[in-house]
């Protein structure tokens, strides 16, 4: 009952923080409206709400001496004329030393305590702006909001959705979860140090070494952003730090030394980010994170400490890390981990200056923009023991890139330490992003026992993408591409709407079916016009129209093979219709199936561009059917195909031309046929389910998953596997030196 009431108030304190975050946002974003409404744009407007946000939360964590702002805003006139020089006045007593400001005359005699900092916020002038009565009312509210509660790792976020009003019920979207930095930080160095940590508290000198050590590790994140991974790690720094002077305290009962042990400080961590505002939240975010440190260490020992950080500052570089040498930010002899989140970009998505990157830092195309970051510090890192760990989309570890980001990389003596396997990233946000994540640390030195590109703890060995099957099967290929703009596919409506006014457009109307349409038995319908009569075709009007429609979206394509085909709208792109029953691979399927739901078509059915196609008769294929749809088969698919999201992405080049097929004699292939047929006829007892409900696992037939069982058991019998004893891995690994001994032989 006790965990349950303990959850229930996690979750309620997790709520209320987030609705602070959420009115903390809403405050500054009001804040932004009416800058843009006096002229504020860009970066004006940027410097603006950051400095803005550094008073406003100085005002209520003992920077500024209580109410200091509140009654310096207050004394300016109620019509707000006056504001933008008094604010002009605060920003520039801001920008001067401490002792600077208390020397100088001009400066309003409230400010003249405020303690030293560097932080470099407010070294630029801004433009006057004649505020009036209502931003001064709005500027009082913030300052009298409760900003105590609002943890510097949220600026990011609470600065984001100021200036992008479209995503200000979105608070979490640029900012990265604790949960999830913890993921990473964790396995990397944290959870060391804490196990040091106990393991040298009872004596005092191991103690005072390891507070000397941590001391001195110095921190990058080459992805820096808003700078959560720096502020948690600084954090936890603290903490530790914190802990062991505690202990140290009850050793020698005496704090006379706690200033002196008092060392983890802003100059062990390095950034380099590409968005100028992100580097300043960055550094405000560590400044702010050291002065709460200041002031919880002065109450937990009371001790007096200067309510200002210690006289050094982050080292926060504005710049693209990939175009710059990361030497030039910190010496690579001095350095002990780099970690951080790079920027989760596909192929597809990557414009110009992003794909320049990628080509120039690893000399590759085609690769997600993420996989550019391990390559720059595979580099920087070469003959140190510098640990890393990056986040990256999960795509970087299947597929293709499974061997064109891993291979140069392994090869040139990179390892691989440790893993957090795919996880769904998520955020403060209402509406997370589908994205599927990993987290991967290496080094130059082995730490662990192999792990490889799959993340599995396996030996190495890389697949190719090929043309031909590795095995005597027949060949795969891709379903037809249409490129047509939707103007040859109807709908059952459109289709009946058709055939009413046209009967005789039948012979040009055929089913058309792709992975979605397969697996859900949803119908669609396109026009196939191979061999058709054109004259014929063009008598019925709506078709005329349809195939206008074609050439003119084929005419505005950007390539010049498209723009050709434009000549020939009758016809889809590519043809590889077969002219016998095939069978049909969906090219996408969901990852909660345990088998990809596969099945026969017949030739009249057309074949889309989501799916694959292996030509041949159900007698003639019901043995490869069998194989494909079997647990071994998918063992190999769940860990070398590439993925959607998280759903099975297969690939023919891949997956099934790299599938190592098994030496089986006539009995073996005999029962599988039989359990192969066995699944077949066990669907066809269920006519009005589709292959969706009759795969997910909940919800599976007991007929149809008897069927499947039988099925394993004849293929696992071919592969020499013994059912009971066996794991997806170790199939996998099977496969794995069937794969070696085949391609070694060809």
């Amino acid at each position: 009952m006790k965990r349950h009431d303990d959850k229930i108030l996690q979750e309620n304190l997790e709520t209320q923080l987030q609705i602070q975050d959420f009115d903390a946002a809403l405050q500054m974003s009001e804040l932004h409206e009416q800058l843009v409404k006096f002229g504020f744009l860009g970066h004006d407007l940027g410097v603006f709400l950051i400095r803005l946000l550094f008073c406003f939360f100085s005002e209520h964590n003992g920077i500024f001496q209580k109410g200091m702002l509140l009654g310096y805003l207050k004394s300016s006139k109620r019509d707000g004329s006056d504001l933008s020089s008094k604010l002009e006045s605060l920003f520039k007593s801001l920008n001067m030393s401490g002792i600077e400001r208390k020397n100088n005359t001009k400066v309003p005699e409230k400010f003249k305590n405020i303690p030293n900092f560097t932080i470099g916020i407010f070294d630029e002038p801004l433009p006057k702006a004649d505020f009036d009565a209502h931003f001064r009312k709005l500027l009082l509210d913030c300052v009298i909001f409760d900003w105590n509660k609002i943890s510097p790792l949220l600026f990011g976020a609470i600065f984001q959705g100021a200036m992008d009003k479209t995503k200000r019920r979105e608070i979490g979207v640029h900012y990265t979860s604790e949960e999830n930095i913890l993921k990473l930080i964790r396995p990397l160095f944290l959870d060391d140090l804490k196990n040091e940590y106990e393991s040298v508290k009872e004596y005092p000198k191991k103690l005072q070494a390891f507070l000397q050590k941590i001391s001195q590790l110095k921190f990058l994140d080459p992805a820096c952003g808003s700078g959560d991974f720096l502020i948690i790690t600084y954090r936890e720094l603290l903490q530790l730090e914190q802990d062991a002077i505690k202990h140290l305290k009850s050793h020698n009962k005496s704090t006379d030394r706690i200033r002196i042990l008092t060392k983890v400080g802003l100059h062990q961590f390095y950034g380099i980010e590409n968005d100028y505002f992100a580097c300043q939240i960055a550094k405000l975010g560590l400044f702010l994170m050291s002065h709460q440190n200041i002031t919880a260490t002065s109450n937990v020992f009371n001790n007096t400490f200067p309510q200002s950080p210690v006289p050094n500052s982050p080292t926060i570089v504005h710049s693209n890390a990939l175009n710059i040498n990361w030497e030039n930010v910190v010496a690579k002899q001095e350095l002990s981990f780099i970690f951080g989140n790079p920027p989760f970009v596909g192929y597809s998505n990557q414009s110009l200056e992003q794909k320049q990157d990628i080509l120039r830092v690893s000399g590759l195309a085609k690769i997600d923009y993420v996989a550019a970051w391990f390559f720059k510090a595979a580099n920087y890192i070469m003959g140190t023991n510098i640990r890393c760990a990056f986040v990256s989309t999960n795509s970087i570890n299947q597929g293709e890139q499974a061997t064109a980001v891993w291979k140069p990389l392994i090869s040139d003596g990179l390892y691989i330490n440790f893993k957090v396997p795919a996880f769904k990233w998520n955020n403060l946000a209402k509406s997370n992003a589908q994205v599927y994540c990993v987290i991967i640390g290496f080094s130059r030195i082995k730490t662990t026992p192999n792990i490889n590109q799959y993340l599995i703890d396996a030996p190495t060995v890389f697949i190719e993408s090929r043309n031909n099957p590795i095995c005597d099967v027949p060949k795969m290929v891709w379903g037809n591409k249409s490129v047509d703009g939707g103007f040859l596919m109807l709908t059952p409506a459109e289709r009946q709407k058709l055939l009413s006014r046209h009967p005789q457009a039948l012979k040009y109307i055929k089913r058309i079916c792709g992975a979605h349409d397969f697996i859900n038995n949803y119908e669609q319908y396109c026009l196939w016009l191979v061999d058709a009569n054109p004259d014929e075709v063009r008598s019925i009007l709506w078709i005329r129209k349809r195939l206008d429609k074609v050439r003119e979206f084929r005419l505005e394509s950007k390539k010049q093979s498209t723009r050709k085909l434009a000549k020939s709208p009758m016809l889809f792109m590519e043809n590889r219709q077969p002219d016998s029953e095939y069978i049909l691979i969906p090219r996408v399927s969901s990852k909660n199936r345990h088998y990809i739901p596969i099945g026969f078509v017949p030739p009249e059915i057309i074949a889309n561009s989501s799916v694959h196609m292996i030509p041949g008769t159900k007698e003639t294929l019901l043995y490869h059917f069998g194989i494909l749809t079997s647990n071994v088969h998918m063992a190999w698919v769940r860990i070398v195909c590439g993925r959607l999201k998280a759903d099975y992405r297969y690939s023919k080049d891949i997956v099934y031309n790299n599938f190592p097929w098994p030496q089986a004699n006539k009995n073996e292939k005999e029962a599988i046929r039989k359990a192969a047929q066995g699944v077949l006829s066990s669907r066809i007892h269920f006519p009005n389910k589709s292959l969706a409900e009759l795969y997910t696992p909940s919800k599976m037939p007991e007929p149809l998953l008897k069927a499947h069982q039988n099925l394993d058991c004849a293929v696992m019998e071919a592969y020499k596997l013994t059912r009971n004893t066996i794991t997806e891995i170790s199939i996998f690994a099977k496969l794995m030196a069937m794969y070696q001994d085949i391609t070694k032989a060809t």
